[in-house]
């Protein structure tokens, strides 16, 4: 059935006749055949396309994944660490980084009256993400009760839903920190940046390759200080002593030692975040990422009609 739609979109696209086809997701399989051929095709990865957790690589996904790629006249990739996955996979080519752009009006410090009521006589962590356990949301709830009761008013603000939400508020019970974290749930994007305002600084306990980790970004953003795990593409966004710190994944007491690092030295922090924000600004708005994918799509649609 999958092959049989991928051959029905093929065909209208034949018939429309666009300037570019561009493909979100490298196809596996056989519906990978439905780019063969196709006019002025640029292929997107993003992540699980290329990057996969807990197990092997599946059965013929290399095979099908070079197929793919060598129909595209350009390959687009958020960062180095997905480029590289992908030239891995496929064998040769160029891959462009186009990556991810961070809305910096919508994600933009607010220091004056818009943190959450009490926000400003606690310590706050954050975390915002899945509740599933590749993102390491157990670990952080460890590293978290082992300094909540180092002298200050701690909280952990926990954001987002998952399959993990039961067992880890099972775990702030049996960790003794049940009174000191927030489990918010899911919330819309737009709201992320009120949360994040009130926040001292981001955690980003990862345990897998993760392609980007564009929430790392949006809280430099904030010019929130970040910890984060040195792993898959998130030691292209956070600046190791810079933008905030990387430590080993799955590390409880790595992580832990990074948070009590910037908890106890407010100054620390605040540079970090203001690094984070010139960092951002620098390089990852939307605008600068739109440009960055018209000048892919203005260089496949001059190589002729093909």
């Amino acid at each position: 059935m999958r092959l049989l739609r991928a051959l029905e979109v093929r065909r209208a696209v034949l018939r429309l006749r666009p300037d570019i086809v561009n493909v979100h997701m490298s196809p596996t399989g056989p519906t990978a055949l439905a780019l063969r051929h196709l006019p002025r095709l640029v292929v997107t990865v993003w992540g699980s396309d290329v990057v996969w957790h807990g197990g092997r690589e599946p059965a013929g996904r290399r095979f099908w994944l070079r197929f793919a790629l060598r129909q595209a006249r350009a390959v687009t990739a958020a960062s180095r660490f997905l480029a590289e996955r992908a030239r891995s996979l496929s064998g040769d080519g160029t891959v462009d980084i186009v990556p991810f752009g961070v809305d910096c009006e919508q994600f933009s410090p607010r220091k004056e009256g818009h943190a959450e009521a009490g926000a400003a006589r606690q310590v706050r962590i954050g975390f915002v993400k899945h509740l599933e356990r590749i993102y390491g949301p157990d670990i952080l709830l460890r590293a978290f009760a082992h300094i909540a009761d180092d002298g200050q008013d701690l909280r952990l603000v926990i954001v987002g839903d998952g399959s993990e939400r039961g067992r880890l508020q099972e775990l702030a019970g049996m960790l003794g920190v049940a009174g000191r974290v927030e489990f918010r749930g899911h919330l819309p994007h737009e709201e992320v940046p009120r949360v994040l305002s009130s926040l001292s600084v981001f955690a980003m306990p990862t345990v897998c390759e993760e392609g980007f980790g564009v929430a790392a970004l949006e809280a430099s953003a904030m010019e929130l200080p970040v910890v984060a795990s040195r792993l898959g593409g998130i030691p292209e966004v956070v600046v190791d002593g810079e933008t905030g710190v990387l430590v080993a994944p799955g590390n409880v007491e790595a992580l832990a030692g990074a948070l009590k690092r910037l908890i106890t030295d407010p100054e620390a922090a605040r540079r970090m975040g203001d690094a984070g924000r010139r960092f951002v600004l620098s390089s990852y708005t939307w605008e600068r990422s739109v440009e960055a994918m018209e000048a892919v799509y203005a260089r496949v649609a001059g190589r002729g009609d093909g």
